[in-house]
């Protein structure tokens, strides 16, 4: 925590110094580190929803590791997953709505043909 805050500070006076600012969000919180990571990625990884394109040496060294040593790379991806969730879920909701228009574009408006 206390280099979050010296990196805010620093961000701060740097904006300040080039009279370009920009908004910066405090990110709080409240589950401890192993429970984000078990929460956020165990089970994404064990339904196989997340890949890797390529080898990520130091981040699958933590998993393999997870609980007993450096955790620091997956507390990351586990905050991201945690930050984007509700933008799944939003894409979720239109997806089923974009779902709903398109069935009924093609039961009402196009016929038996499908429009085409």
């Amino acid at each position: 925590m206390a280099y979050q805050e010296a990196l805010y500070d620093l961000c701060t006076e740097k904006m300040a110094q080039d009279d370009y600012w920009f908004q910066i969000e405090k990110l709080k919180f409240t589950q401890e580190k192993a429970a984000r990571i078990l929460g956020q990625l165990e089970p994404r990884y064990r339904a196989r929803v997340v890949h890797h394109r390529r080898t990520f040496g130091e981040l699958e060294s933590q998993m393999m590791e997870f609980p007993a040593g450096h955790d620091d790379y997956l507390d990351v991806d586990a905050m991201c997953f945690s930050m984007l969730q509700p933008l799944y879920a939003a894409a979720a909701a239109q997806k089923s709505v974009d779902s709903e228009e398109d069935s009924s574009y093609y039961d009402s408006e196009a016929g038996e043909t499908g429009g085409l």
